[in-house]
Protein backbone atom coordinates (compact mmCIF):
# COMPACT_ATOMS: atom_id res chain seq x y z
CA UNK A 1 0.00 0.00 0.00
CA UNK A 2 1.23 3.38 -0.67
CA UNK A 3 3.59 2.44 -3.24
CA UNK A 4 1.46 4.37 -6.34
CA UNK A 5 -0.91 6.97 -5.39
CA UNK A 6 -3.64 8.01 -7.89
CA UNK A 7 -4.95 11.98 -7.24
CA UNK A 8 -7.49 13.01 -9.69
CA UNK A 9 -8.11 16.48 -9.86
CA UNK A 10 -10.20 19.03 -12.02
CA UNK A 11 -8.07 22.31 -11.15
CA UNK A 12 -10.70 23.46 -8.51
CA UNK A 13 -10.01 24.91 -4.83
CA UNK A 14 -11.27 21.89 -3.40
CA UNK A 15 -9.21 19.37 -5.75
CA UNK A 16 -5.95 21.77 -4.70
CA UNK A 17 -6.67 21.71 -0.79
CA UNK A 18 -6.31 18.04 -1.08
CA UNK A 19 -2.82 18.75 -2.49
CA UNK A 20 -2.34 18.91 1.73
CA UNK A 21 -2.89 15.79 2.45
CA UNK A 22 -1.67 13.69 -0.78
CA UNK A 23 2.08 15.89 -0.28
CA UNK A 24 2.74 14.30 3.42
CA UNK A 25 1.42 11.00 2.74
CA UNK A 26 3.54 10.59 -0.17
CA UNK A 27 6.45 11.98 0.89
CA UNK A 28 6.41 10.00 3.99
CA UNK A 29 5.89 6.83 1.99
CA UNK A 30 8.32 7.26 -0.85
CA UNK A 31 4.86 6.42 -2.95
CA UNK A 32 5.10 7.75 -6.84
CA UNK A 33 2.02 10.10 -7.48
CA UNK A 34 -0.30 9.95 -10.74
CA UNK A 35 -1.37 13.23 -11.12
CA UNK A 36 -4.86 12.74 -13.33
CA UNK A 37 -6.86 14.71 -15.20
CA UNK A 38 -9.92 13.65 -17.24
CA UNK A 39 -11.52 16.03 -20.12
CA UNK A 40 -15.47 15.36 -20.26
CA UNK A 41 -16.00 14.05 -23.86
CA UNK A 42 -19.49 14.88 -24.17
CA UNK A 43 -21.37 17.91 -22.79
CA UNK A 44 -24.47 18.34 -21.00
CA UNK A 45 -26.79 21.65 -20.81
CA UNK A 46 -29.04 20.20 -17.58
CA UNK A 47 -26.25 18.64 -15.21
CA UNK A 48 -28.76 15.91 -14.13
CA UNK A 49 -28.47 12.41 -14.84
CA UNK A 50 -31.77 11.61 -15.69
CA UNK A 51 -32.62 14.26 -18.48
CA UNK A 52 -28.48 14.28 -19.44
CA UNK A 53 -29.25 10.87 -20.95
CA UNK A 54 -31.19 12.28 -23.42
CA UNK A 55 -29.77 15.84 -23.91
CA UNK A 56 -26.20 14.57 -23.71
CA UNK A 57 -23.99 15.39 -27.10
CA UNK A 58 -20.54 14.92 -27.75
CA UNK A 59 -17.95 17.67 -28.14
CA UNK A 60 -16.10 18.57 -31.15
CA UNK A 61 -12.58 16.81 -31.63
CA UNK A 62 -11.01 20.37 -32.13
CA UNK A 63 -12.82 21.19 -28.49
CA UNK A 64 -11.50 18.14 -26.59
CA UNK A 65 -7.82 18.89 -28.07
CA UNK A 66 -8.21 22.18 -26.88
CA UNK A 67 -9.15 20.98 -23.00
CA UNK A 68 -6.58 18.29 -23.36
CA UNK A 69 -3.99 21.11 -23.92
CA UNK A 70 -5.64 22.96 -21.31
CA UNK A 71 -5.27 20.35 -18.36
CA UNK A 72 -1.75 19.54 -19.74
CA UNK A 73 -0.52 22.84 -18.58
CA UNK A 74 -3.01 22.87 -15.57
CA UNK A 75 -0.95 19.41 -14.50
CA UNK A 76 2.42 21.04 -15.36
CA UNK A 77 1.60 23.49 -12.20
CA UNK A 78 0.75 20.42 -10.05
CA UNK A 79 3.35 18.68 -10.81
CA UNK A 80 5.86 21.02 -9.93
CA UNK A 81 4.29 21.68 -6.46
CA UNK A 82 4.15 18.30 -5.37
CA UNK A 83 8.00 18.33 -6.69
CA UNK A 84 8.41 21.17 -4.38
CA UNK A 85 7.35 19.13 -1.53
CA UNK A 86 10.21 16.50 -2.07
CA UNK A 87 7.99 14.50 -4.14
CA UNK A 88 10.85 12.94 -7.00
CA UNK A 89 7.97 10.33 -8.73
CA UNK A 90 5.09 12.24 -10.32
CA UNK A 91 3.82 11.16 -13.42
CA UNK A 92 1.44 13.68 -15.39
CA UNK A 93 -1.88 11.96 -17.17
CA UNK A 94 -4.98 13.28 -19.06
CA UNK A 95 -8.20 11.01 -20.08
CA UNK A 96 -10.78 11.71 -22.08
CA UNK A 97 -14.36 10.07 -20.86
CA UNK A 98 -16.80 10.22 -17.86
CA UNK A 99 -14.96 11.46 -14.77
CA UNK A 100 -15.76 8.64 -12.65
CA UNK A 101 -15.21 6.09 -14.78
CA UNK A 102 -11.88 7.60 -15.94
CA UNK A 103 -10.83 7.41 -12.50
CA UNK A 104 -11.40 3.72 -12.28
CA UNK A 105 -9.75 3.07 -15.57
CA UNK A 106 -6.66 4.48 -14.40
CA UNK A 107 -6.37 3.02 -11.17
CA UNK A 108 -6.52 -0.48 -13.21
CA UNK A 109 -4.23 0.66 -15.92
CA UNK A 110 -1.53 2.27 -13.89
CA UNK A 111 -1.48 -0.18 -10.77
CA UNK A 112 -2.49 2.34 -8.28
CA UNK A 113 -2.93 1.03 -4.84
CA UNK A 114 -4.40 4.17 -3.20
CA UNK A 115 -6.82 7.17 -4.39
CA UNK A 116 -6.62 10.58 -2.51
CA UNK A 117 -9.47 12.81 -4.17
CA UNK A 118 -11.45 15.95 -3.02
CA UNK A 119 -15.37 16.01 -2.82
CA UNK A 120 -16.98 19.38 -3.95
CA UNK A 121 -19.16 19.36 -0.67
CA UNK A 122 -22.85 19.65 -2.57
CA UNK A 123 -25.60 19.55 -0.68
CA UNK A 124 -27.48 16.22 -0.79
CA UNK A 125 -30.15 17.59 -3.23
CA UNK A 126 -27.69 18.57 -5.75
CA UNK A 127 -25.47 15.82 -5.50
CA UNK A 128 -29.49 13.74 -6.58
CA UNK A 129 -29.75 15.70 -9.68
CA UNK A 130 -25.76 16.06 -9.93
CA UNK A 131 -24.50 13.28 -9.22
CA UNK A 132 -21.43 12.71 -7.19
CA UNK A 133 -17.80 11.20 -8.72
CA UNK A 134 -16.84 10.86 -5.32
CA UNK A 135 -19.49 8.41 -4.34
CA UNK A 136 -19.01 6.76 -7.56
CA UNK A 137 -14.88 6.41 -6.96
CA UNK A 138 -15.59 5.01 -3.24
CA UNK A 139 -18.45 2.78 -4.23
CA UNK A 140 -16.07 1.10 -6.71
CA UNK A 141 -12.60 1.50 -6.40
CA UNK A 142 -10.35 -1.63 -5.96
CA UNK A 143 -8.78 0.12 -3.64
CA UNK A 144 -8.57 2.46 -0.27
CA UNK A 145 -9.70 6.03 -1.13
CA UNK A 146 -8.83 8.84 0.95
CA UNK A 147 -11.75 11.47 0.56
CA UNK A 148 -10.74 15.11 1.50
CA UNK A 149 -13.81 17.34 2.25
CA UNK A 150 -14.55 20.17 0.56
CA UNK A 151 -12.50 23.37 2.04
CA UNK A 152 -10.82 21.62 4.52
CA UNK A 153 -7.35 21.83 2.83
CA UNK A 154 -4.48 23.89 4.28
CA UNK A 155 -2.17 25.33 1.93
CA UNK A 156 0.31 23.25 0.39
CA UNK A 157 3.45 25.12 2.40
CA UNK A 158 2.23 24.25 5.56
CA UNK A 159 1.27 20.30 5.14
CA UNK A 160 5.41 19.59 3.61
CA UNK A 161 6.50 18.94 7.15
CA UNK A 162 3.68 16.79 8.76
CA UNK A 163 4.44 13.32 9.38
CA UNK A 164 2.18 10.86 8.54
CA UNK A 165 0.99 8.92 12.01
CA UNK A 166 2.05 4.80 11.48
CA UNK A 167 0.94 4.13 7.93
Amino acid sequence: MFQKILFPTDGSQDAEAALAYLAPLAANTGAEVVVLEVVERATSNNHMPVIDSILTSEKDPWVISSEQTEASDHLKDVVAQLRGTGIEHVVPTVKVGHVAEAILEAVDDLSCDTIVMATHGRSAIKRFFLGSTAERVLKDAPCPVLLVPARAGIPLAESATPEVASV
